[in-house]
């Protein structure tokens, strides 16, 4: 059977009668509701409520024998407070004993999960690294991750992958945390919240990264043509700030030739983003039937 609460009410031996009137109602409590507030209270007295609450509370308090919630021992409890003593009266009131328990119990169980967490991202990073799973992704994936991974924080990270608007940057992404290049950790709605790239991510891929490749062809034509699309600056806030802005990387070599006429144009597109192209005044006529995004 649930024990039940007492309450004692204990007064000063000096109270004016208007006083002991007052704090007998301010303490008044029925079934563990307090019946008049101290604003009814002093409406009828011509004073206000924090002069009420505190004639009652100078001349009286409550002593509350109640039983924790968790131990289920008795407890004597003064109580000086309408708000001290509701906290009380509640059935699931639990002691400083019980609260200093749960408190430790929380603090191992978070601590032993945080070694257990730590334990499967070093696992995954030593599986990734005997592996060598950086050569799943091609080598301009790796250097669009190390950018990405070069972010200051994970916010920051977030917030830049929002803005390219570029769905390859989160497929890259999801793809180094499935292989084991970085660690994402994700809330209950599985959003990212902190990101861990593997330890010496750029030393271990600078091997695969400076491979020699085959020299072109004297034949063929080097790439002397730059066009990309240059996202709006959704940050802009004043005539300093530049009206686009972003971060490209370039699949191949571009040469512009010193002396050399350079033509470009701007062509406008969807939600405020331009279309950037420079071209060589002489090969305008080449590159002009290309499709621009």
């Amino acid at each position: 059977m649930e024990e039940k609460y007492q309450i004692e009410l204990v007064l000063n031996d000096n109270l004016s009668l208007q006083e002991l009137e007052i704090t007998n109602r301010y303490w008044f409590i029925e079934d563990g509701i307090f019946k008049e507030t101290p604003s009814n209270i002093g409406r009828e007295f011509g004073l206000r409520s924090f002069e009420i609450s505190t004639i009652a509370r100078n001349g009286s308090y409550l002593n509350i024998t109640q039983y924790c919630s968790g131990c289920k021992l008795k407890q004597e409890l003064k109580a000086d407070s309408i708000t001290l003593a509701k906290t009380y009266l509640k059935p699931s009131w639990t002691c400083t004993t019980c609260l200093k328990q749960i408190e430790q119990a929380k603090f191992d169980r978070l601590k032993e999960e945080k070694i257990l967490t730590q334990k499967r991202r070093f696992n995954k990073f030593v599986q990734a690294t005997e592996e060598k799973a950086w050569y799943k992704f091609t080598r301009t994936e790796l250097k669009l991750l190390i950018q990405m991974l070069q972010a200051p924080s994970t916010k920051h990270l977030i917030e830049k992958l929002i803005e390219l608007k570029e769905k390859k940057y989160w497929s890259i992404l999801h793809r180094a945390n499935e292989y084991g290049l970085v660690d994402l950790v994700k809330n209950s709605k599985n959003y990212i919240i902190q990101h861990y790239p593997l330890y010496n991510l750029e030393e271990h891929v600078k091997p695969y990264l400076e491979v020699l490749q085959k020299p072109p062809s004297s034949t063929k034509e080097k790439h002397s043509r730059i066009s990309f699309r240059m996202l709006k600056n959704k940050n802009r806030n004043s005539a300093d700030d530049p009206l686009n802005n972003g971060v490209i990387v370039l699949g191949n070599d571009v040469v512009f030739k010193a002396g050399e006429p350079l033509s470009y144009a701007l062509y406008a597109r969807e939600n405020g983003d331009v279309h950037l192209s420079i071209t060589p005044s002489d090969k305008i006529v080449k590159y002009k039937n290309l499709t621009r995004t």
